[in-house]
């Protein structure tokens, strides 16, 4: 399937997290085909507004500890 996610506010996945807003990602299967914030044409895709809604890379391991400052040790406490 192709879809066209429009109207997202896109976390970019860069170091600040920047809000990008008005983000269009057109997809084909599994893969992203395009990202933009501006004019793209959506013939031939199933159109998905996510107005008011983000989309963020995926997120790996969200439960973590880091032993002290987050540096591997030798030992483990």
């Amino acid at each position: 399937m192709k879809y066209a996610f429009i109207n997202a506010t896109l976390l970019d996945g860069t170091r600040d997290m920047t809000e990008r807003g008005g983000a269009k990602i057109l997809t084909d299967g599994e893969n992203i085909v395009k990202v933009t914030d501006g004019a793209c044409d959506t013939a031939g895709y199933e159109v998905i507004d996510l107005s008011g809604k983000y989309i963020m890379p995926g997120l790996i391991n969200m439960h973590v500890h880091l032993a002290g400052g987050g540096k591997p040790q030798k030992k483990q406490l």
